[in-house]
């Protein structure tokens, strides 16, 4: 007997909303690293390079090592051997910057450090949006990695969250992106919650036919998928009010969303997570 998911065990604690976090710009030597080393590998390693840029991170700040591995053993599952990757990774990166090339990014910096205003102004959106609960949420620093020479598209991007901070990669030429990483950190701490339902042989059978079969790069993770496009759809149809809906569960989201801003009109403290606890069946059934 499957036993069925009880979203009413489910508590948020308090209504204290997560406070603008400082915002800053700043190299991370490790991270450059690796986007050097992985672009010389001849066959990159399969579903591993999100974990490795966790661990590149501690390239430079080793103090962060034990809470890497745990994030790795919790969200990587399928690395058999967390300690062994860390420890391949640290290694190859120490080879590569014996004659790694030196990355100039004065400029990008100095045009990043510009941009902090509307940085701010962005994230301040997003949080009086989503009114996210600093329990389930509390971002106390968003770092700004210069990145526009270590992305291979201006599409692509990388929200990485290690403790109380936010790191983001997001190229000067797309703020919608920037936006897109940021509210990663607020939403999938939310479907979290919710991985036993989500990932239920029902639901994950609704999530890939609402989406015709998934999202490329997204694999067999029915929860990555929804974050995806919970955070696609605010992006896309609720930020700019876009009318092509690329999908049915696009479609519901939308719905979603629309209650969520009429129930909001009428108790201004909602928050997304509290609406998400008391309606998230609505999104599929």
């Amino acid at each position: 007997m499957v036993n069925e998911f009880k979203g009413n065990t489910i508590k948020i604690e308090n209504n204290e909303v997560m406070p603008i976090p400082k915002i800053e710009v700043r190299r991370e030597k490790g991270i450059e690293l690796l986007v050097g080393f992985l672009a010389e590998q001849k066959q990159p390693p399969e579903d591993n390079d999100e974990a490795m840029e966790w661990i590149a991170l501690t390239y430079t700040h080793p103090e962060w090592k034990e809470e890497v591995l745990n994030k790795i053993k919790k969200d990587k599952s399928f690395i058999k051997d967390p300690e062994e990757l860390y420890e391949k990774t640290i290694s190859s990166l120490k080879e590569y910057e014996k004659n790694a090339p030196v990355f100039d990014v004065d400029d990008e910096i100095k045009k990043r450090e510009e941009m902090l205003p509307k940085y701010k102004e962005q994230i301040t959106k997003s949080i009086e949006y989503f009114r996210p609960n600093i329990k389930t949420s509390n971002i106390k620093e968003v770092v700004i990695i210069p990145c526009d020479k270590l992305l291979p598209r201006v599409e692509t991007g990388r929200g990485i969250d290690i403790g109380n901070t936010n790191f983001i990669m997001s190229h000067t030429k797309n703020p919608d992106n920037f936006d897109h990483e940021f509210l990663h950190g607020l939403i999938n701490p939310i479907t979290e919650k919710f991985t036993e339902y989500f990932e239920s042989e029902k639901q994950r059978k609704k999530i890939f036919e609402f989406t015709n079969g998934g999202i490329e790069g997204y694999g067999d993770y029915p929860v990555s998928i929804l974050n995806e496009e919970i955070i696609q759809t605010y992006n896309i149809h609720i930020k700019k009010s876009r009318l092509m809906v690329k999908n049915k569960l696009r479609k519901r989201l939308i719905s979603f969303y629309k209650g969520y801003e009429n129930d909001k009109k009428a108790d201004k403290s909602l928050s997304f997570e509290k609406y998400f606890l008391d309606n998230y069946k609505k999104i599929l059934e």
